[in-house]
């Protein structure tokens, strides 16, 4: 999986660090940070790193496009390409919440259930 520096290095590889989703893409990181810590006190089983990698990375998309559902399957089709599967459910998950088979074949996705499986996935 990728470090949280190896993710930040991706983003900048895709986007220009001065564009505003940048920056939310960092607040999102620090978010699920905060989330995982309480869950975690609260006796969850969550990987802090996961969760934080995942925030700062769930837009990537955006570099391709800002469609709706297109940002997230090209942030899906831009971690499976570079070997990482566990992050890209990251971002299929990430779009309305997860879609149900039916509900992703309406977008033009592939029939498949892209429903968060972990607490990390639900970011």
């Amino acid at each position: 999986m990728l470090t949280e520096d190896a993710a930040r290095r991706l983003l900048a590889a895709h986007v220009a660090l001065d564009q505003t989703w940048i920056a939310h893409s960092v607040a999102v990181s620090r978010a699920a940070g905060q989330i995982v810590t309480a869950l975690q006190v609260a006796g969850a089983p969550v990987d802090y790193a996961l969760a934080r990698t995942g925030g700062l990375l769930h837009d990537i998309g955006r570099s391709v496009t800002h469609d709706l559902s297109g940002h997230a399957w090209a942030g899906y089709q831009r971690l499976l390409a570079d070997g990482e599967p566990l992050l890209a459910r990251f971002y299929v998950a990430h779009q309305l919440g997860g879609l149900m088979p039916t509900e992703a074949t309406v977008i033009g996705w592939p029939a498949a259930d892209y429903r968060p499986r972990s607490w990390e996935e639900r970011r």
